[in-house]
């Protein structure tokens, strides 16, 4: 088993569920992206460009979407962390997924990335 696959069968739940559903829906609604094993944890990467990552924040015990191009968006839901550039995305596993929050975020990133590559 690949790093990636086996990153996401090692969750337990409610974590598996969550971070697994969110893969499913990143790939199906952003068909360009692609996987990559980087830093020990998947990321999403578009245009060769890291795009996000999942992890667990151990203190809230939410799952977060970590998007390192989060600085160049304004969204109330983006959470500016400890890092300079990347903002997190938080997301109860024992709730539902605001879906449509969700892919707002994602298409605002998506704008922001396809920008900054026709810009160079």
């Amino acid at each position: 088993m690949n790093p990636i696959d086996n990153f996401y069968e090692n969750q337990i739940e409610p974590f598996y569920s969550t971070m697994n559903f969110i893969r499913r829906f990143i790939l199906k609604e952003i068909p360009e992206i692609t996987e990559n094993w980087k830093y020990g944890t998947p990321f999403f990467i578009l245009k060769k460009k890291n795009f996000a990552y999942l992890w667990i924040d151990k203190k809230s015990q939410f799952v977060y979407l970590g998007f390192p191009a989060g600085h160049l968006i304004e969204h109330p839901n983006l959470i500016q962390g400890d890092k300079k550039f990347v903002k997190k995305y938080f997301i109860d596993p024992n709730q539902d997924i605001h879906i449509e929050e969700l892919k707002n975020i994602l298409l605002l990133i998506t704008q922001k990335i396809h920008k900054e590559k026709t810009n160079k």
